[in-house]
């Protein structure tokens, strides 16, 4: 069951919250021109709704299996570094309480994940 949960949320993050992040992060760092200021607001309003979600199922959790760190808690990290270092608007990340804690508490606390990643600072301003 908990293979089939993992397996649920890692194509979650793949088909829904990586593409997002991904279009964000092209738009920000100049890797892809935005069309309009229009398609960038859509994209930024996308990213919100899966966040939301994100959020509200990681209420109350450590990780997104409960208390087991699996491969979808560390792709969801990655997807989301960028995202907390420079991208997010700072409103938004402080409603998302239960995103921001799992992040800090892998990021910070997880010594395999500061091992092979080493220090994930967090920008307090956006770009």
């Amino acid at each position: 069951m908990e293979k089939s949960q993992v397996d649920q949320w890692m194509q979650f993050l793949r088909d829904e919250t990586a593409p997002i992040v991904k279009s964000l992060q092209w738009y920000v760092f100049g890797q892809m021109p935005c069309a309009s200021l229009e398609e960038f607001n859509f994209v930024q309003n996308e990213y919100k709704v899966n966040a939301k979600i994100l959020n509200s199922v990681l209420k109350n959790k450590a990780y997104f299996l409960g208390d087991k760190m699996t491969i979808c808690d560390i792709y969801f990290v990655l997807t989301q570094i960028e995202m907390q270092q420079c991208i997010m608007d700072p409103n938004l990340k402080n409603s998302l309480e239960s995103i921001n804690k799992v992040f800090k508490q892998i990021t910070s606390e997880d010594a395999e994940f500061k091992k092979r990643m080493g220090n994930v600072r967090v920008f307090k301003k956006q770009i």
